[in-house]
């Protein structure tokens, strides 16, 4: 159960927290550590995918450019 207590101005706030810490709200507040929202493995391949989707973003234009200009070349004339 929840207690909602609302502080007037005639009420000092040390009354208030007084109050609520010998058994109200602060007293039943859970202390357990976080849950994961998704589980670690489920992060950990997030992470993977996005760095292998950057690097391809980023080394695909210039490994095209690179085949490219290999392939055109001057010095690779094929006589067929």
């Amino acid at each position: 159960m929840v207690l909602i207590h609302i502080c007037l101005p005639s009420e000092p706030i040390a009354a208030v927290t007084a109050s609520l810490q010998m058994g109200g709200v602060l007293s039943s507040i859970d202390t357990s550590p976080p849950k994961h929202v998704l589980e670690i493995w489920v992060i950990l391949l997030v992470i993977l995918a996005t760095v292998v989707v950057m690097t391809t973003l980023l080394a695909g234009p210039a490994m095209a450019l690179i085949l490219y200009r290999v392939q055109t070349s001057p010095g690779r004339q094929q006589n067929c």
